[in-house]
């Protein structure tokens, strides 16, 4: 049995525990050098290799996403921190039972401006660090457009830039370059946990071919008999009413023919 614990995006969530007018009183990060992103610190135990947690069937985990801030870069995600005050809660009164949260998936827009070092390490970087070493839980974000901005071409500047960005807080955290989970220069990677696969991937670059055959190869490639879950975390909904996802997936579609 899998238990998906769901948070909505952090602002709305959080604003409706709290003012959002209260972020005068919000926290102020300490100065600290933002030439450089800091990695977000590692959970003290890492998710165990997959075959060692075969046999579990039962276990949590919490998705969530969007924690992009009005004040990036000059104090800490206020409402973001709400959201993650309340995950470090639940994560707490499930650690002793059959249920405990192993992991969270976050589904990108980390902060307003993935370019800038200075938004992760004054804003993001101080929250996940609670999530990480506080819960002790391994912590996954698949990219957003506001991480890597909107183009498609893997040489645009600015996606060069915010992937550094991203590949530099997330190092100690997601598979290694060379991992069979993980896409060497993507910003694409799995992981495994008993009976579940989870799949995070670029859709800003949806298109790209080389992303999609490694997507399917891992798909392919998997004992469906143990992963009856199959998660996939991406930015962009295969489905929706709006302006992002769907509609547009939907767009291109229709001109292939």
């Amino acid at each position: 049995m899998l238990t998906l614990v769901t948070f909505a995006r952090a602002g709305a969530l959080a604003g409706a525990l709290v003012y959002a007018g209260t972020i005068a009183g919000a926290q102020r990060a300490p100065a600290i050098d933002t030439n450089t992103v800091v990695p977000i610190s590692p959970p003290p135990a890492p998710l165990p290799p997959e075959d060692a947690s075969r046999n579990v069937t039962k276990f949590s985990f919490i998705a969530y996403g969007d924690t992009r801030g009005a004040f990036d870069g000059s104090l800490l995600q206020y409402d973001h921190s709400l959201v993650v005050a309340s995950m470090l809660r639940t994560i707490q009164s499930r650690a002793v039972t059959d249920d405990a949260i192993k992991f969270v998936v976050q589904s990108g827009d980390a902060v307003v401006d993935g370019r800038s070092a200075n938004q992760l390490n004054v804003s993001y970087v101080p929250v996940i660090n609670r999530l990480t070493t506080e819960a002790g839980v391994p912590y996954y974000l698949a990219v957003g457009n506001h991480d890597v901005r909107n183009a498609t071409s893997l040489t645009d500047t600015d996606r060069v830039k915010g992937l550094k960005n991203y590949f530099a807080a997330n190092s100690k955290l997601i598979p290694r370059e060379g991992s069979p989970r993980r896409l060497n220069g993507y910003p694409t990677f799995s992981i495994g946990y008993g009976n579940t696969f989870v799949l995070l991937f670029d859709s800003i670059i949806a298109d790209d071919s080389v992303q999609y055959e490694w997507m399917r190869r891992q798909l392919e490639g998997l004992d469906r008999r143990r992963y009856v879950n199959i998660v996939a975390v991406c930015h962009h909904a295969t489905f929706s009413s709006g302006p992002h996802g769907g509609s547009t997936v939907e767009i291109h579609e229709s001109t292939k023919s």
